[in-house]
């Protein structure tokens, strides 16, 4: 839930000033940026795709926060929106051994140090969770 809200503060202010398009390299869901932009949309700003992640990792989190058993949903929930992550990582470390490279893999860490913290922590715990503190058989 915490997470969620970060991530809305942050969307918050990239929505607002322009002059805090620096702060991209906190976003916890910086893989789903880079493959828009790639598309072709041209602002940093974020998109609806984006706004609606915070949407469903919020209310993952409430109902998480309030005794729902949603760790299975969650944990898949959080495979999914990494995996833009991954292969993003994956593409500026390729792209910075081309002859003349655009993209360094220095510029990487803070996305990777967000990335850990808000995803592949997070995820862990849900790992741990789930497996010293069985499901009931009603839900997941």
């Amino acid at each position: 839930m915490v997470c969620g809200v970060l991530q809305g503060l942050l969307y918050l202010a990239l929505s607002i000033s322009r002059n805090c398009e620096w702060l991209c390299c906190f976003d916890s869901r910086i893989g789903i940026a880079f493959f828009e932009l790639w598309s072709g949309r041209e602002q940093m700003e974020p998109s609806v795709v984006r706004w609606l992640t915070v949407g469903w990792i919020l209310a993952l989190g409430v109902l998480l926060f309030v005794g729902r058993r949603l760790v299975k949903t969650y944990i898949v929930s959080e495979i999914v929106l990494s995996l833009p992550n991954i292969v993003y990582f994956a593409m500026v470390a390729l792209a910075s051994f081309a002859p003349d490279p655009q993209f360094s893999v220095t510029g990487l860490l803070w996305p990777i140090i967000v990335t850990l913290v808000f995803s592949i922590v997070p995820l862990m715990l849900a790992f741990w969770s789930r497996r010293h503190h069985p499901t009931s058989p009603r839900g997941s």
